[in-house]
């Protein structure tokens, strides 16, 4: 993950990726986004991507 925030509703975990033809952001990042997530007991995090 590349930051946490802390914020009145809770947690926020940020997560941003660069995407492109030759590296592609495929589903094993977000699905360790998505564990990472529900390892913190939160239901939604922040994810950007840079193309």
């Amino acid at each position: 993950m590349d930051g946490f925030a802390v914020h009145p509703d809770g947690l926020i975990i940020v997560h941003c990726k660069r995407n492109s033809a030759a590296n592609r952001v495929g589903r094993p990042t977000v699905q360790q986004f998505k564990g990472v997530i529900e390892e913190q007991g939160r239901t939604s995090g922040l994810r950007c991507l840079h193309v």
